[in-house]
């Protein structure tokens, strides 16, 4: 018997079809990325190197998009408010995916979504150190409708 999760509220997908997901949320990243070839609004360019959408950070968040459905399985959700209550909960962790990995000033906004099992900041409410895999706030605007979509 497969094993089935809930993604949107009308619908459930069975969890052998997660790679399609992850696939689906790439290829949406990569498109885009070709689709804006020349330059962003901050006038720099969609990809190469510091904290811009490389094919690593595509990787990545294909991978963070994973683990945020697979951490937020409602297997007894029987109702419609329990359904829609997961599904409200994996909309959230997928939305994490996209504020945690972009820089932020307010690390409030940025962590928003953060649940305490993963981000040390929602766990401790204390900023760590910089990191450099996280993307320039111009794709928070830019990507968030690929990410609403996606969820």
């Amino acid at each position: 018997m497969k094993q089935l999760i809930v993604i949107e509220s009308t619908s459930l997908i069975v969890l052998d079809m997660l790679d399609m997901y992850k696939k689906k949320l790439g290829k949406a990243l990569m498109d885009f990325k070709e689709k804006t070839n020349g330059k962003l609004p901050d006038g720099k360019t969609v990809g190469r190197r510091g904290n811009r959408l490389s094919d690593s950070t595509i990787k990545q968040s294909q991978e963070y998009y994973g683990n945020a459905i697979r951490a937020n399985i409602n297997r007894t959700a029987k109702t419609t408010e329990e359904v829609n209550e997961a599904n409200e909960e994996m909309k959230n962790s997928i939305m994490a995916v996209l504020y945690h990995c972009t820089m932020l000033d307010n690390p409030e906004e940025r962590h928003q979504y953060c649940s305490t099992s993963w981000c040390q900041y929602a766990k401790h409410r204390k900023e760590g150190p910089k990191q450099s895999h996280y993307l320039d706030l111009v794709f928070l605007t830019l990507s968030k409708s690929i990410f609403d979509h996606c969820c």
